[in-house]
């Protein structure tokens, strides 16, 4: 398999797991929020059980955020070989924010191969 194909293999995964994960840590973050919440309401130390909640709740959406968009934007440029490079940004970008889950460090190793079949490209375009 090509450095482009494998690239685009690992965006998907990437993509998926990151939004699987995202909805665990999500209802993670909701169930700790809300048994807390209820359990504890009215005693000073709430907002430190919110405080280890919410964190849940924001990395659940951005890593459901982030894997969408890796898998409709980022993956739609790593098809076309003059958007190349400009997808690979893309699978860093998005699999940066998303890196605690798997999927985003699958997202940043596509990435990097489609930043190397980029300069393959570029190289084997170059006169000799």
């Amino acid at each position: 398999m090509t450095n482009v194909e494998t690239a685009k293999t690992l965006s998907l995964v990437g993509a998926i797991l990151s939004m699987v994960l995202g909805t665990i840590y999500l209802l993670w973050g909701i169930v700790q929020v809300l048994i807390y919440y209820s359990e504890y309401s009215y005693q000073y130390w709430i907002t430190v059980w919110m405080f280890l909640g919410l964190p849940w709740l924001i990395y659940g959406i951005l890593s459901l955020i982030f894997g969408a968009l890796t898998l409709t934007v980022a993956r739609k440029y790593l098809f076309d070989t003059s958007t190349l490079k400009t997808g690979a940004i893309m699978c860093f970008v998005f699999g940066g924010i998303s890196a605690g889950a798997i999927g985003g460090i699958l997202t940043i190793v596509a990435g990097i191969l489609a930043i190397i079949a980029w300069n393959e490209q570029r190289r084997a375009a170059e006169p000799s």
